[in-house]
């Protein structure tokens, strides 16, 4: 993972970096899943089974939760595109207050 920018100072590298993280995570699932087939195909059983289980839930948990991130930032593409189209518009408490 430690190829991905955690740099996210702009929609689209906010955007980029969930994606990335989600894709590790997914990518990550099956090898746990493997090492844990290996294991229990040696009859280790127990704690260092249940633990690897335990880390597939958490990968995937993280996989959707950084797609639910991705989700919400892509949500703003909207406000983005609009600002990027109204170049003269005010700042976000001007345009948004009463």
């Amino acid at each position: 993972m430690s190829d991905i920018s955690a740099e996210s100072n702009s929609l689209p590298r906010a955007m980029q970096f969930c994606q990335a993280m989600a894709k590790q995570a997914d990518e990550a699932i099956p090898n746990v899943e493997r090492a844990k087939a290996d294991l229990t195909a040696s009859e280790v059983t127990g704690r260092p089974i249940d633990g690897l289980a335990v880390a597939m839930e958490i990968l995937a948990d993280l996989r959707e939760s950084f797609q639910a991130a991705d989700a919400a930032l892509s949500e703003q593409l909207t406000a983005r595109e609009a600002l990027q189209a109204n170049q003269e518009a005010g700042s976000k408490d001007f345009l948004t207050g009463e």
